[in-house]
C-alpha cells in the first residue's frame, strides 16, 4: 500500500496518493493513534517478522503466537523506536527476543533439529545447493553453532545487512556478526562446492 502524509489544517493525514511514507513518518502517526499508519507498517514488515519467528521456533503455532506478541509489543512501545534507526531491525529484535523467551519457557534447546521445510527454505535462498547436495548442506547447517547459524539465516536467508543483524542479535560491533557469518560460510562451503573430479574420470 503506497501513500503519503499531507498537511491539512495543521494535521498530518494519511493519503493513499503519492509516494510511500517513510517508516519514521508512519511510526510518528501510529504513535499518535493513527491505526491506518500502523497497518501500513504491519504490511511492510509482516513477512520479515513471520520468517524470523518461524526460522527460530520451527513451529507454525508458536511462530504465530510470537508474531502476534511482536506486533503488540511494537504498538505499545512505538515511542521507544529511535527516529532514523532501522525499524525492520527494531521489529526483528523484538521478534527474536520473544522467540527465544518462548524456547526457554518451553525448556527446549536453542539448537533444534532442522526439518525438511526449513531445509527447503534455506536451500531456496542459496542457489548453489542443488538436489544432489542438499542433504550434505542440511547436515552442515545443523552442525553450525547457534550464533553462526543465526548470522547465516539473518544475512544470507533473510537478507539483513550485517549492521541490522548485529543489532538484532545484540552484539555491539557488526564485525562480530561478520566473523560469525564468515565462520558459517566457511563451514557450509564444502557442502555446496562442486565435487572434485578425479583425473581418471575426467579423461
Amino acid at each position: 500500500m503506497g501513500g503519503r502524509f499531507v498537511r491539512t489544517a495543521g494535521t498530518d493525514v494519511w493519503s493513499t496518493e503519492g509516494p510511500g511514507a517513510s517508516d519514521d513518518e508512519l511510526v510518528r502517526a501510529a504513535a499518535r493513534g493513527d491505526a491506518e499508519a500502523f497497518t501500513v507498517l504491519y504490511r511492510r514488515y509482516r513477512t520479515d517478522v513471520w520468517q524470523l519467528a518461524w526460522l527460530t521456533l520451527r513451529d507454525h503455532h508458536d511462530a504465530e503466537d510470537v508474531v502476534q506478541e511482536t506486533w503488540l509489543k511494537a504498538h505499545r512501545h512505538l515511542d521507544r523506536h529511535r527516529a532514523g534507526a532501522s525499524l525492520r531491525a527494531w521489529l526483528l529484535t523484538i521478534c527474536r527476543n520473544a522467540s527465544r523467551d518462548r524456547l526457554r519457557a518451553a525448556r527446549r534447546r536453542d539448537t533444534v533439529a532442522l526439518d525438511d521445510e526449513l531445509a527447503a527454505v534455506v536451500a531456496a535462498a542459496v542457489p548453489e545447493v542443488d538436489r544432489e547436495r542438499s542433504i550434505d548442506f542440511h547436515r552442515a547447517l545443523e552442525r553450525l553453532g547457534e550464533p553462526e547459524r543465526e548470522a547465516f539465516l539473518l544475512v544470507d536467508v533473510m537478507g539483513c545487512t550485517s549492521d541490522e543483524a548485529a543489532r538484532i542479535v545484540g552484539v555491539r560491533a557488526a564485525s562480530t556478526l561478520r566473523s560469525r557469518l564468515a565462520r558459517a560460510r566457511a563451514e557450509l562451503e564444502p557442502s555446496v562446492a562442486e565435487p572434485a573430479v578425479s583425473p581418471e574420470r575426467a579423461s
